[in-house]
């Protein structure tokens, strides 16, 4: 895994600024821009299995080890956005794994606050830029990996606090 550092502080999010948060540019789920799968029936056959062994190095991950909630739920919409970037085979059921995750993994209201900051300040904090144990190969420009993990971290605020509909 590789990084660019920066430093970041998602607990002090307000209400305020959450509830300011504009969901105009969250891209159809169904397009080429942050697609979301609406869950993992749709794979059947050779496509589950293809699917399944990434899971199943998705699981043996060290992203799911991070135990800071901003870290974490940056960590993974970032690498939404370099499976998004690489137009993967599976870019829209990568996010969908990713949400379920991380609503299993954090409290609802430290992920309300970990999107916000993902969405609301892209430049603070560390930021995913590789991840060929997630089968990502390659280096991405921070700035694309940032730009691109606002758009998951909106959608995932819009489910969580209703402003976008729950799929």
């Amino acid at each position: 895994m590789a990084w660019a550092a920066h430093g970041a502080e998602w607990a002090s999010v307000s209400s305020a600024e959450i509830e300011a948060v504009n969901f105009d540019d969250c891209h159809d789920d169904a397009g080429r821009v942050a697609p979301l799968s609406k869950g993992l029936t749709h794979l059947e056959g050779p496509v589950r299995e293809r699917f399944n062994e990434w899971l199943a190095s998705f699981e043996k991950s060290k992203l799911l080890n991070e135990k800071d909630p901003g870290r974490k739920t940056r960590n993974l919409l970032a690498l939404c956005a370099l499976i998004d970037q690489v137009r993967g085979e599976f870019e829209a059921e990568v996010a969908y794994v990713v949400f379920e995750r991380l609503k299993k993994d954090i409290s609802r209201d430290d992920l309300v606050k970990t999107c916000a900051w993902v969405a609301l300040k892209p430049a603070e904090g560390e930021v995913l830029v590789s991840a060929p144990d997630c089968g990502v190969e390659g280096t991405f420009p921070e700035e694309k990996v940032r730009t691109r993990s606002v758009l998951y971290a909106k959608k995932l605020l819009g489910r969580l606090t209703g402003k976008l509909p729950a799929k």
